[in-house]
């Protein structure tokens, strides 16, 4: 999928998670997981750091107060 057609599946988000979104997509070429949080922190924090959603540490702050045990997606 390109950058473009990936972001066709946000259309309907709120613009600051849309344009966050985009910034992620356009760093790492895939998409921001539809299910779970879509937190705009969240999502510039994995811009800012260089890591992917995937590739947080365990030990990363927002990855544990976002991926928590208590939450479910």
């Amino acid at each position: 999928m390109t950058d473009e057609e990936i972001m066709e599946l946000y259309h309907g988000f709120s613009d600051e998670q849309y344009k966050a979104i985009e910034k992620y997509v356009n760093k790492y070429h895939e998409p921001w997981p539809l299910m779970g949080p879509h937190s705009v922190e969240l999502i510039n924090h994995c811009v800012e750091t260089g890591y992917n959603i995937d590739q947080l540490p365990d030990d990363d702050e927002f990855k544990k107060k976002y991926y928590s045990e208590d939450i479910v997606y």
